[in-house]
């Protein structure tokens, strides 16, 4: 179950999430495309969209370590 990201290009062994588009994408990358998306359709534009994903990434990627 080896891929590379399409995004990072890093390679990772555990399993990738698929976009609409096909691309095969890590977890991380994933939950930054998923906030940014989130921010494009609440209205908040380009600027609060990489904003919002870098967050959302941020926030997953801690409740991961914390298990909350």
């Amino acid at each position: 179950m080896a891929f590379t990201c399409a995004n990072c290009r890093k390679a990772y062994r555990e399993p990738s999430h698929k976009t609409v588009t096909g691309r095969d994408l890590c977890t991380s990358c994933n939950d930054e495309l998923f906030g940014a998306s989130a921010a494009l359709m609440m209205g908040e534009g380009v600027a609060g969209a990489v904003v919002t994903g870098s967050l959302y990434s941020r926030l997953r990627a801690w409740r991961r370590t914390t298990g909350r």
